[in-house]
């Protein structure tokens, strides 16, 4: 069972309120995960939309140091609904080691002016990711969180942490880890 601590930084503190009128931050969302866990790299496991489209494909691989972005925007454009996205990576959290660790991040940016944008991340055991996600209980978790977010999984040790910034698109700063022992 992990901890979720929203007092703890996250990747990088927020330039506005998410619930801001900026009027040029409503459609297009930004979302950068950094790798900083212990395998080789992050390899995709899965995703779910619930409103909204991507801009091209999700990363397959995210290597380890590296940040790679997705790119999501309401569909269809200018939709008040803005995008509701979630993405699922797999990794190791063991030097090198085989894919045995998941991490997940999931974010709500309407496109209305007046909804709060939202993120959700989660981390742990990757047996917990294999085979069929519940994306309704993800999005429960989703809507009752906030504009920023860290946990880390007690057992396997893997750390999620991400922060909404609005700019003149909304950019979501995402960082996957593991703790030192």
């Amino acid at each position: 069972m992990g901890s979720m601590l929203q007092s703890r930084a996250a990747p990088e503190n927020c330039n506005h309120t998410a619930g801001s009128n900026d009027e040029a931050a409503k459609d297009i969302t930004s979302t950068n995960i950094l790798n900083e866990t212990l395998g080789l790299n992050l390899q995709l496991l899965d995703h779910h939309v619930w409103v909204g489209s991507v801009f091209g494909t999700y990363p397959l691989t995210i290597n380890r140091g590296a940040t790679r972005g997705i790119t999501t925007r309401g569909k269809p454009s200018g939709d008040p609904a803005g995008s509701k996205v979630a993405v699922v990576y797999a990794g190791s959290n063991v030097e090198d080691g085989s894919n045995n660790c998941a991490w997940l991040v999931a974010w709500h940016v309407p496109a209305d002016g007046s909804t709060s944008s939202k993120v959700y991340v989660e981390a742990g055991d990757i047996s917990k990711y294999s085979g069929k996600i519940d994306w309704d209980e993800v999005e429960s978790k989703l809507d009752a969180s906030s504009d920023q977010i860290y946990y880390m999984d007690d057992y396997t040790r893997s750390i999620a942490s991400a922060a909404i910034v609005l700019d003149v698109i909304t950019k979501i700063k995402v960082l996957f880890d593991v703790a030192k022992k």
